[in-house]
């Protein structure tokens, strides 16, 4: 065979293998597009989406450069069925997750150690608080009024419903209707409210894994900017025994509701007293919340801080709060 015959002959060949090597990047590069899966799983918790990222196996596809061994024209075909790695960017659904305060999901639901022993200890109601919850937006951020007086009439009565139960959202703390009963069961509900007891969801008083931290005595609110390092965050803990060995006896507060983290809100000396406390609360979903309360009483709060007299219109609680993160 001569010279001219053999490069007649190759020519087309390298021809149609390169087609097909540029065909299968080609694909490659779309299937590459499911890494898109995992800059959406850089949500918190939404990580899982970042499974999305599987799809990069659509760079199998380049597996398609196979087909220079043959008929390029297919062969490079089937390495664009590596496109189908771009399905791995429904991966990026999991960015979904970062759906605000809607919770991306840090934990599952766990079953409070001492659940038994809450339908006595809180005590539990099945009906829904009729307290309201009011947002004033006052620009950096949030002052939220509770109704927390749980159908009592007065301090001296008894209560006769579920607490008050909220989620943190950027647009207020939004009020959740739940019964006591079925809020033990719930992750949708981040924090509580009845007379001057204030639970979180988790540890003893609920199944999800919302915590808290309180800041050093004497820190001003306005100078917490962002969360310390290291943070240190505590669950609900007011019944003896750990998980495996509870005994379940209420560890009270000073004034004999159950001692959860925030019971250090106030200080009691003959009426609740503000003491300015500032916490900082992490959510479900990985956020963080600063808060310090305000107020226990519609009126004669500052007579209260001053001089240990008691307020008016008592278990109407403000706080003010904003998100760090």
């Amino acid at each position: 065979m001569t010279r001219s015959s053999l490069n007649h002959l190759v020519a087309p060949i390298l021809i149609i293998g390169v087609a097909a090597f540029f065909a299968g990047c080609g694909s490659d590069t779309s299937g590459g597009a499911g890494t898109g899966g995992n800059a959406g799983g850089s949500g918190s918790g939404g990580s899982a989406g970042s499974g999305g990222a599987a799809g990069t196996g659509g760079s199998a596809g380049t597996g398609g450069t196979a087909g220079t061994g043959g008929s390029a024209g297919t062969g490079g075909a089937a390495g664009t069925g590596g496109a189908a790695g771009t399905g791995g960017a429904a991966g990026a659904g999991g960015a979904a997750g970062t759906g605000g305060s809607g919770g991306a999901g840090m934990c599952t639901a766990v079953t409070p150690k001492c659940e038994d022993a809450l339908y006595l200890g809180l005590p539990v109601f099945t009906n829904t608080a009729a307290g309201a919850v009011v947002n004033t937006n006052q620009g950096t951020y949030w002052e939220t009024d509770v109704d927390a007086r749980g159908g009592a009439t007065s301090g001296m009565n008894p209560v006769t419903e579920s607490y008050v139960y909220g989620k943190f959202l950027d647009t207020g703390l939004f009020k959740i209707n739940l019964g006591d009963d079925t809020a033990l069961a719930s992750m949708d509900w981040d924090i509580a409210f009845r007379r001057y007891t204030i639970r979180l969801n988790g540890g003893d008083s609920g199944p999800s894994c919302v915590m808290g931290m309180r800041m050093p005595n004497a820190t001003l609110y306005d100078s917490v900017t962002a969360v310390p390092v290291p943070a240190f965050f505590v669950a609900d803990d007011f019944y003896t025994g750990s998980d495996l060995t509870a005994d379940c006896v209420l560890i009270p507060d000073p004034i004999g509701g159950p001692n959860t983290f925030l019971a250090t809100w106030y200080d009691y000396s003959g009426c609740v007293a503000m003491n300015g406390n500032v916490y900082i609360v992490e959510l479900r979903n990985g956020r963080h919340v600063k808060i310090e309360f305000l107020a226990y009483y519609l009126t004669g709060q500052a007579a209260c801080n001053s001089s240990g007299t008691m307020g008016g219109g008592s278990a109407n609680i403000k706080f003010k709060w904003e998100f760090l993160d």
